[in-house]
């Protein structure tokens, strides 16, 4: 499940801020793919909130609670901005970048680590 977690935040990251090196945070990706987006964003964000609920005392269930209610978020945001043409304020969208971007990359190292055989964070 965290590789597709980690996807889905790899693709939800690329919809909310295609140029991290322009200013411009207008998306010109084709309808479909943005639905696509927008609905796995939901839905496993809805997993892993679910899961950290579940295991809110252990690392592994935070991570997930803190990645899930941003990756909810985030397709909130790419409902409301596709759907009613608003742009959210750019503290809070750049503030939602940022946190799905730590967890992206705390997914990421941490399936490089477990495929190595090396210990990782919140291994019991």
């Amino acid at each position: 499940m965290g590789i597709v977690v980690c996807i889905t935040l790899l693709l939800t990251l690329a919809v909310l801020r295609p140029s991290p090196w322009s200013g411009a945070l207008t998306d010109q990706s084709p309808i479909g793919f943005y639905v696509v987006v927008t609905i796995a964003s939901g839905m496993f964000g809805a997993w892993n909130a679910f899961y950290g609920l579940t295991h809110l005392f252990s690392f592994w269930g935070v991570a997930g609670l803190v990645s899930g209610l941003a990756m909810l978020c985030a397709s909130l945001v790419l409902v409301i901005e596709r759907s009613k043409g608003v742009s959210i304020d750019h503290f809070a969208r750049t503030a939602l970048v940022v946190v799905l971007a730590i967890a992206f990359f705390l997914y990421v190292i941490t399936l490089v680590q477990i495929n190595l055989g090396l210990a990782y964070l919140g291994q019991s």
